[in-house]
């Protein structure tokens, strides 16, 4: 199976430990690697839009303070960094080390990044993280494009679903954890392959329940990957009517939702 891997930035240790995983296996080539630029107009643009205030946060820590923002916002794949033995610190080194092409594009849906991924035919492109896909990429992978979105859908797409979850949560517990699913032209709406669900715990943070699904994630797609290499997966189909898109939760709601989940058990 050919894959090609997109990525948001170079430096993505989800990203990262993806890629490693992929070139573990076997009956698997990863053929390229594309990763967007940081800084375009249209990028930030799409990510002002979507995230407001809070993105000048995630610029701060991941570029001003990346390594701080690393060891204590990623402690979790840092530990799984460290138990796969990664060496490179950034996809540029992974990439030039195993001679896999790399590819730095300002949009993964421009002209260009069409034409050269045509070029390297792959079977599939996993995802993870980097903007909304158009219909011009997701018609080019023979399988399709996959990735774990961190909510369960179909009930949760979109954005902060973890938060979302908690607050509308009366009586039972949240319903939370991770979905492996195909992209497709709407938002968290393609077909849906696995469900991991993950118990929360007592006390418990937000941060604290975003630390553990983040190992999961990897181990999800890379499962996936390998599952559909088998051709043991049979995709189920999302209605519309069946989940709703949110959107980014404002910091008030956020707050509630932060001492909502210590009050759970």
């Amino acid at each position: 199976m050919r894959i090609v891997l997109f990525a948001p930035t170079a430096r993505s240790l989800y990203s990262r430990l993806v890629a490693h995983a992929l070139v573990q296996q076997t009956n698997i080539e990863l053929v390229g690697i594309y990763v967007r630029r940081l800084w375009s107009y249209k990028r930030i643009r799409t990510d002002l839009r979507r995230e407001g205030p809070r993105l000048i946060q995630k610029i701060y820590a991941k570029l001003i303070i990346p390594e701080r923002y690393t060891k204590q916002e990623e402690n979790q794949l840092s530990v799984l960094e460290d138990e796969r033995s990664l060496e490179e610190k950034n996809l540029v080194d992974f990439s030039r080390g195993r001679g896999i092409p790399y590819f730095r594009v300002h949009d993964f849906n421009s002209e260009g990044s069409e034409a050269s991924i045509k070029d390297l035919a792959p079977d599939l492109i996993v995802f993870t993280g980097g903007g909304l896909i158009r219909k011009n990429i997701l018609a080019i992978p023979t399988v399709g494009i996959l990735n774990c979105h961190s909510g369960l859908l179909p009930r949760y797409r979109g954005m902060d679903t973890l938060e979302w979850a908690i607050l509308e949560a009366e009586d039972a517990l949240p319903q939370v954890g991770l979905t492996l699913h195909f992209m497709d032209a709407g938002v968290d709406t393609g077909p849906i392959l696995r469900h991991h669900r993950q118990e929360l715990r007592p006390g418990e943070s937000l941060t604290s329940v975003r630390q553990r699904l983040e190992p999961e994630m990897v181990r999800l797609v890379t499962e996936g990957v390998r599952e559909l290499q088998r051709g043991g997966f049979q995709a189920q189909a999302q209605k519309s009517s069946e989940g709703k898109q949110y959107f980014v939760i404002h910091p008030r709601l956020q707050e509630r939702a932060a001492v909502k989940l210590q009050k759970t058990h």
